[in-house]
């Protein structure tokens, strides 16, 4: 227990209880994989940007067309832009989405609580998504408790330190409803956070009003003076069975988006900036160093997140995984 920030006056003891994932195994494949899912989009967004390459190798440098020269190298760069979004959202979706595939109704008849929310629940560690489920959320006294397709937990507040030594990316701020809200995860509050996602909170009224109401009492609950004694069990922290599949084919996130910043950096590389052959060739070349750099650091960014996402969950791939027979 933490009741101040000077002190931190948590009794030793053992440590809090840990849920696991409860997946069966027809629904172990549900996440993307990189393999197979999306694949004819990769194929696709992969051939146009070949495309929008060669357009610009081979004919937007090379005309000696004036009135062309522009529009050439305008319409070859925004294919190429939009075509690597696309492949950056494609491999962040198939890396960090895991597809339930289950309807949550016949869950909500079980629950003892009538106003819980449907939320998505993502556990993250040091940023990265080791698991994944949907279900409903309610608070009763101070513990806040969730039941899902896959796992269920619930954490009590005062195993929780006060909101000022949570992270401060976490901190709940200012008046108005969020659709996301986290949550760290008690004796890890430095490294695991729970991620909550409103399903659908703006579908009708109704849904608006008991979304508004949860996520207000989730910040009272968050800014509470703990007086349970209820005991926590928290999230699993092991990684889901989900993404302990087809390791080898999950390094393929690194390589395409790895290839594709190599590619920015060489077309950056060979662009003529010194030569003045039309009217036009000063506002083209600022437009090369303008696009194809951001473009690389882009790209780079999101394999550096693939290399993050893979060397975080195999720092998590020690904890034992549950498979429901």
């Amino acid at each position: 227990m933490r009741p101040t920030a000077e002190q931190d006056l948590r009794p030793e003891g053992p440590s809090l209880p840990e849920a696991t994932w409860r997946v069966p195994p027809q629904h172990v494949e549900r996440r993307l994989s990189i393999g197979t899912d999306l694949l004819w989009q990769r194929v696709a967004t992969f051939g146009f940007l070949l495309l929008g390459v060669i357009y610009l190798v081979g004919i937007a440098r090379t005309t000696t067309n004036p009135d062309t020269f522009m529009g050439a190298h305008f319409k070859s760069l925004a294919l190429i832009a939009i075509t690597q979004v696309v492949i950056a959202i494609i491999y962040r979706r198939i890396s960090t989405v895991i597809e339930n595939g289950v309807g949550l109704g016949s869950l909500k008849a079980k629950l003892p609580v009538p106003d819980a929310i449907p939320v998505r629940l993502d556990v993250l560690h040091k940023g990265t998504v080791t698991g994944s489920d949907e279900g409903f959320f309610w608070i009763a006294d101070d513990v806040l408790t969730f039941k899902g397709m896959h796992t269920a937990f619930r954490i009590a507040r005062h195993d929780l330190p006060p909101v000022a030594m949570w992270p401060k990316g976490v901190r709940p701020r200012g008046d108005a409803p969020a659709q996301t809200r986290f949550v760290p995860v008690p004796d890890h509050e430095e490294t695991t956070l729970i991620r909550l996602v409103f399903i659908d909170p703006f579908e009708d009224y109704d849904a608006r009003r008991r979304t508004t109401k949860a996520d207000r009492l989730l910040k009272e609950w968050m800014s509470m003076m703990p007086t349970g004694e209820s005991s926590s069990l928290l999230p699993p922290l092991s990684l889901h069975p989900a993404f302990a599949l087809d390791q080898k084919l999950n390094r393929q996130g690194v390589w395409a988006c790895g290839i594709v910043t190599l590619l920015n950096l060489a077309l950056l590389a060979t662009t003529r900036f010194t030569s003045a052959e039309f009217v036009a060739q000063p506002i083209v070349s600022l437009l090369n160093a303008a696009i194809l750099p951001i473009l690389a650091v882009g790209m780079g960014y999101i394999t550096w997140l693939e290399v993050r996402d893979q060397r975080h969950r195999q720092e998590v791939t020690r904890k034992p995984l549950d498979v429901m027979a």
